[in-house]
């Protein structure tokens, strides 16, 4: 959902800390280029940020303002659309300081990185929901259905197969979303849109799977308008799905990251995936 529980007090204590700890940033030239720039620019900050859960608060209001700002563009609801936390790369501290300013849903992307975190959010954060975004194998799919709540990553029988079996051992049924390959781009993962009734009808006989919609990725553009027509074929196969197998819980349609992810949302999407624009640069790379 809509982030709209933050909790200011609990950075009120790091206001004035700057000149001691030697770690302070003026929020008002804190863009390095990343994409959350354009949220600090809108604040008008009183105060120099001393601590990185002031820098955490920002950000995640800086996103919220956008999610607010694209919606208001193109008439949704903000409490319709889910802010994912792409944690790859991530430590435990700075996941649980978004968890702490009201992010309610995060997402790996391999299994092995995974395992060494997800125990830990679900002992101190039993509510947060876990999402799988990477490719998905199938010797992993055992341990997927153990750690997430939602895999949005299957693109074949096989991987569907797999996540099916799993679940029925673990007793559990499974929600998961297909990846749709909207990109043309060999390097990427997902169904073709001319296969996507084959996938979509087996994992509609599997009995432990439950579909809730789709993931989609546009190819990167310095000009993010250029997403938009990749977005919109993502919403129209999503809708023919939708309609032609009467499926009243399929309602997600994952599009969008921290840069284009306005786009998405002025062209339907109902999730969108942050990595950098929550928590920055990971050795100078993005988190996608």
């Amino acid at each position: 959902m809509l982030i709209d529980n933050f909790k200011p007090e609990l950075c009120n204590r790091f206001e004035n800390r700057g000149e001691r700890d030697g770690d302070s940033f003026d929020a008002k030239t804190a863009d390095n280029g990343d994409s959350i720039g354009k949220g600090f620019a809108e604040k008008n900050v009183p105060y120099l940020l001393t601590n990185s859960e002031s820098y955490c608060k920002i950000r995640v209001e800086a996103i919220n303002d956008r999610i607010l700002q694209a919606c208001n563009i193109s008439g949704k609801d903000p409490k319709e659309i889910t802010l994912v936390a792409v944690t790859k790369k991530v430590s435990l501290e700075q996941i649980f300081q978004v968890i702490s300013f009201g992010v309610s849903d995060i997402a790996e992307n391999k299994i092995q990185e995974a395992q060494t975190k997800i125990p830990e959010i679900s002992v101190r954060y039993g509510l947060v929901k876990k999402h799988f975004i990477g490719h998905l194998q199938t010797n992993k799919a055992k341990k997927a259905v153990e750690l997430f709540d939602l895999i949005q990553s299957i693109d074949s029988i096989r991987i569907a197969q797999s996540i099916d079996r799993a679940a029925l051992e673990a007793g559990k049924i499974q929600e998961c979303l297909v990846e749709l390959k909207v990109s043309g781009e060999e390097s990427k993962f997902g169904v073709k849109p001319e296969e996507l009734n084959e996938l979509v009808e087996y994992i509609l006989s599997c009995k432990n799977i439950k579909l809730r919609g789709l993931m989609a990725m546009a190819p990167y553009f310095d000009e993010v308008e250029n997403s938009r027509k990749y977005f919109r074929e993502a919403k129209e196969v999503f809708e023919n799905i939708k309609t032609t197998y009467k499926l009243a819980d399929f309602n997600v349609l994952s599009m969008g990251m921290s840069a284009d992810f306005e786009v998405a949302i002025e062209e339907g999407a109902t999730l969108i995936r942050v990595g950098s624009g929550l928590f920055g640069e990971i050795n100078g790379k993005q988190i996608k």
